[in-house]
């Protein structure tokens, strides 16, 4: 991870105080000595704390314990080879140098995360929940708990965890639960803004997209919109890099749907039959409630009422390039009550 290590570097005379305090700012438990302008050496937080155990002093220079030879890695290395290197040694942070030049610090929290993305995000998050009748009565949706968290903060920290944090939630029903609870995104490492439907305007499940572009007019990057009822672990930024390396209009997340149908199957000729089938096992692609579009597509998007079938149906009777990405990782639907016992693990 590149990044400023200008708050995490002294010079190779520092005092001991000094070089606690940039490692204290830094916040990564290491900090980098520079001598002649040039890489030296680090200091982590138990080697000066070793040091203080054997008597040096605050005031001291910390030029005789530097640790003169550590290992390093280059920017050209990969984020797999960080991981590797630090699980292997047991280290906390190993530092990236070039040409004799400290430019960032590998940590394992940097290395498990993943790169910032730019591209914005919608939840959908407005609907009524009918499905889930009394549990819904007054309560949005989305705002259920699922293991001691509303179903949407646990897709807001997952979309975090995937490097997006320009976030819009488009709400409609006891919208003030929601506010109430994600204010401006701060407290969840992410902006968060809110596109309002009326309850008597109700816009479907795309005709708040609008707003996206009407809202950016000069926007460039590819939008990822969600439902506000799913649960999944999958990549989310693997389905957006997909979309843009091959340039479609639109990319369907999509998931296995399997059903085994408790009877045999007869299947027949005429009156003949020609075989049957002992209780088959079916399987189908479904929408995951997941997908990318390019602005060109959002601006395909009516005033008023506009489901997402609709820009399905939309894209291609204008040959638009309309994709698939299956989404490797889990993946639940929590809308009916059935599926959110399971996801509650009743």
């Amino acid at each position: 991870m590149n990044t400023d290590v200008s708050v995490i570097t002294v010079p190779h005379d520092a005092s001991v105080l000094r070089t606690l305090k940039a490692i204290d700012q830094g916040g990564l438990g290491i900090a980098f000595v520079q001598r002649d302008q040039r890489f030296h050496g680090v200091l982590t937080d138990g080697d000066v704390r070793r040091a203080l155990i054997r008597g040096v002093a605050l005031d001291e220079s910390i030029t005789d314990f530097v640790n003169t030879s550590p290992t390093v890695m280059t920017p050209a290395e990969s984020r797999d080879a960080a991981l590797e290197l630090l699980q292997a040694r047991g280290f906390t942070s190993v530092p990236i140098v070039e040409d004799g030049t400290a430019v960032g610090v590998h940590t394992l929290r940097t290395v498990l995360g993943r790169e910032a993305r730019s591209n914005p995000v919608v939840i959908m998050a407005g609907g009524k929940g009918t499905r889930l009748g009394e549990l819904t009565k007054d309560y949005p949706k989305p705002m259920l708990p699922v293991a001691g968290r509303p179903i949407l903060e646990r897709i807001v920290h997952h979309l975090v965890g995937c490097g997006f944090t320009d976030i819009s939630l488009a709400v409609n029903f006891k919208s003030s639960i929601i506010e109430s609870h994600f204010g401006d995104g701060h407290d969840f490492g992410c902006n968060i803004r809110y596109i309002h439907e009326r309850s008597d305007e109700p816009l479907g499940t795309a005709g708040s997209l609008r707003r996206v572009i009407v809202d950016r007019p000069t926007l460039s990057s590819s939008v990822l919109v969600l439902n506000g009822d799913i649960l999944t672990q999958a990549p989310l930024d693997e389905a957006v890099g997909r979309h843009e390396s091959t340039g479609a209009d639109i990319t369907v997340g999509v998931t296995a749907h399997e059903y085994r149908v408790p009877f045999g199957v007869v299947n027949v000729s005429g009156d003949r039959v020609g075989d049957i089938a002992e209780k088959p096992l079916e399987r189908w692609l479904v929408g995951a409630g997941v997908n990318v579009l390019s602005p060109r597509v959002l601006r395909e998007i009516p005033h008023g009422y506009f489901d997402m079938t609709d820009l399905y149906d939309v894209a291609l009777a204008n040959k638009l390039d309309v994709r698939v990405h299956s989404l490797d990782g889990s993946w639940i639907d929590v809308g009916r009550p059935a599926d959110l016992a399971t996801a509650r693990g009743e």
